[in-house]
């Protein structure tokens, strides 16, 4: 769905562990729906490499997620400062998704 600039909500899986990406996109308020990606206010979700932020100088943080929709721990994204602001270069393997925040993530459990 997110290829097509929406979000979903898988009910066919019971996720019944932390770590998962619904307990990340939840809630979201979308302002920018795109292919590969939807802007939120406080975060953009994207199964789509590419360069992410929010036109000003915000923290980012990235978490990145299996194509199973479980957090990958050790993956890191590079951020940049550019005209546009801070950017997070986010590259993704096969079925991968991201999230980048505007300042803090919530925590980890």
């Amino acid at each position: 769905k997110l290829l097509y600039g929406g979000l979903y909500l898988t009910y066919a899986i019971k996720y019944e562990t932390d770590g998962n990406m619904l307990q990340d996109i939840y809630p979201i308020h979308p302002v920018e729906l795109h292919c590969g990606y939807v802007i939120g206010k406080d975060k953009i979700i994207t199964c789509v490499s590419g360069d992410y932020g929010f036109g000003d100088d915000s923290d980012l943080t990235v978490r990145f997620y299996d194509p199973a929709g479980f957090r990958l721990p050790g993956r890191n994204a590079t951020m940049r400062s550019s005209k546009q602001g801070t950017l997070a270069k986010v590259r993704l393997g096969e079925g991968e998704l991201a999230i980048v925040w505007r300042h803090s993530p919530p925590r980890l459990p």
